[in-house]
């Protein structure tokens, strides 16, 4: 039995093993990329290091993934089954620079509160 169930965004079922991923995509991880210290010494707008376009996960059954989201950063459904294997993926992320201009901290409230995500506490869904 698994402590966590990663939900579809598209069809809203369980998502098992081998059969979708966690993603976000690379166009919006691109957008909020920080600028190297000695690009931010050119005559770059404030506006341009401070606003991007949020960055949004997303699960999905492959067969549910658009044909057009373009390149992912995906982690696979099987490698966030856990609390301990979802914070090593925190962990993981926290340092990239990109990474507070993302939802993670609202998905990880989601599951911790049993509201609606896309990862669940498999305890929450049995309950009902």
């Amino acid at each position: 039995m698994h402590e966590l169930v990663a939900i579809c965004d598209t069809c809203k079922q369980p998502i098992d093993d081998n059969q979708g991923h966690l993603y976000a995509a690379f166009d919006q991880i691109r957008a909020n990329l920080t600028p190297e210290p000695s690009a931010l010494r050119e005559a770059l707008a404030v506006e341009t290091i401070l606003v991007g376009k949020p960055i949004h996960w997303r699960a999905r059954h492959y067969a549910c993934t658009p044909k057009d989201a373009g390149e992912v950063y995906g982690i696979e459904v099987c490698q966030i089954r856990t609390w301990a294997r979802l914070t090593e993926w925190t962990a993981h992320l926290m340092p990239k620079n990109w990474f507070p201009r993302s939802d993670w901290a609202a998905l990880l409230m989601a599951c911790a509160t049993g509201r609606p995500g896309p990862i669940a506490q498999a305890s929450a869904l049995a309950a009902g």
